[in-house]
């Protein structure tokens, strides 16, 4: 087959999909939450595979090389990698513009099934925690339950079931005065209150805000709060005030993944972080 008309920029690899995911990201797209699809969009937030084509201007890779690449496409000079878009890789093949920057090589001792990850959750997980703050004997909380949030959570000592407990009453029970850093990998749609259920469905908000408000509360004064799920556009009943009075730094963004992965490839390599627990099924490309 003759791939020559995908290389539409000399800077462009042609990639053979040999790995990919169905990520959050893409559910918020499959589900219509996120008001972004259009006919012949294709989803696939995480890949890798083989190049099969080079453009005449791709420095640093090769034919029949490895390689991951970022989910969030982009050419920084000052490595704020933040943008990130559709088609993706649930296919055979893509081009991938940018090549240089946007493919990290991949090494034949790591498999796809801890490669692939790199292409975000793993960066990202270290992005979260990096923006929030998070040090040597930090107390650090976290609202999540997708594969970053449990990835994040391999160093936790204590867990809180929200179907069980309320959250913020047992967070400040077990510690008072509230944590150094609270790290959310939740995203806009995940309601708790019966006032955002209302409000969101009655298209009042778009993003509900019922995480948000139980890490303000649960965040000591001066401390960190690090947002890093996907937000949609605005959320009602917002506390600043608590905020403001509390002086926390609230930061938040997608991941930096190219400045970070490959100091997440030296972790997979050594053994301190294996992704392969958050794997729950495994299904071919077709």
């Amino acid at each position: 087959m003759n791939f020559a008309s995908q290389i539409a920029d000399p800077r462009d690899i042609l990639l053979k999909i040999t790995a990919t995911t169905v990520y959050g990201s893409d559910l918020h797209l499959y589900n219509n939450t996120m008001l972004d699809m259009h006919d012949g969009d294709i989803l696939g937030h995480e890949f890798m595979g083989i190049i099969e084509q080079i453009g005449d201007q791709v420095k640093n890779l090769k034919i029949g090389q490895r390689v991951v690449v970022a989910f969030n496409i982009d050419l920084c000079k000052r490595e704020e990698y933040s943008v990130c878009g559709v088609p993706g890789g649930q296919a055979e093949y893509v081009r991938v513009p940018f090549a240089d920057i946007n493919c990290l090589p991949t090494p034949d001792d790591i498999p796809d099934n801890k490669a692939l990850y790199l292409s975000d959750i793993i960066p990202t997980v270290y992005h979260g925690c990096e923006i929030g703050n998070v040090k040597e004997n930090s107390t650090v909380a976290i609202w999540a339950l997708g594969p970053i949030g449990l990835i994040e959570a391999r160093c936790c000592i204590e867990s809180i079931n929200f179907q069980e407990f309320d959250t913020t009453k047992k967070l400040l029970e077990m510690i008072p005065g509230g944590v150094d850093c609270s790290l959310e990998a939740v995203s806009f749609d995940y309601t708790k209150s019966l006032l955002h259920k209302v409000e969101r469905f009655l298209n009042l908000e778009t993003d509900a805000g019922d995480i948000l408000t139980e890490m303000i509360t649960c965040t000591r004064k001066a401390g960190t709060i690090s947002i890093i799920g996907v937000y949609n556009n605005s959320v009602n009943h917002f506390p600043i005030g608590p905020m403001m009075e509390k002086h926390l730094t609230i930061t938040g963004g997608q991941s930096y993944t190219q400045k970070h992965w490959r100091f997440c490839l030296e972790k997979i390599r050594s053994g301190e972080m294996d992704p392969n627990f958050v794997i729950s099924h495994n299904l071919t490309l077709n």
